[in-house]
């Protein structure tokens, strides 16, 4: 698969908004996502998707996403690990022992899920940059 110009974590709205983005201006990306099963909330703050089920508007979006070429759906796969190389390239580690490389990282994990990166503060407004909605660094 070679190395991709961007590696999101996190399949749900937000990571699936960054995947089409990217995938329309030809980007190679990565996106590494399990199941998603767990969501069974409501969508809310999309403008056409307000108050509908999560799931279904994100299995809609991966059916979506399939037109594009340059964008590899990794489905099922845990990141068990994040690495910067010296080249600065990042090392994706999956559950099943697999790796892949990406020129740049986007985590959309939730807002469920708590970021244990070390002295991230010190990135905020610079390199990560936070919301509800979608975690952001390059």
């Amino acid at each position: 698969m070679g190395i991709f110009e961007c590696a999101i974590i996190g399949g749900g709205p937000a990571g699936l908004n960054a995947v089409l983005l990217l995938g329309r201006v030809n980007r190679s990306v990565a996106l590494f996502d399990t199941k998603n099963e767990h969501l069974a909330f409501e969508l809310q703050e999309s403008i056409s998707r307000n108050g509908n089920e999560a799931i279904e508007f994100m299995q809609a979006a991966k059916e979506k996403l399939n037109q594009y070429p340059t964008i590899h759906s990794i489905v099922s796969k845990n990141v068990r690990a994040i690495k910067q190389s010296d080249n600065k390239l990042f090392k994706i580690y999956t559950e099943d022992g697999q790796s892949f490389l990406a020129e740049k990282l986007l985590l959309t994990d939730g807002t469920e899920v708590q970021t244990d990166i070390p002295n991230i503060k010190q990135y905020y407004n610079k390199s990560i940059f936070t919301s509800h909605m979608a975690m952001a660094g390059n």
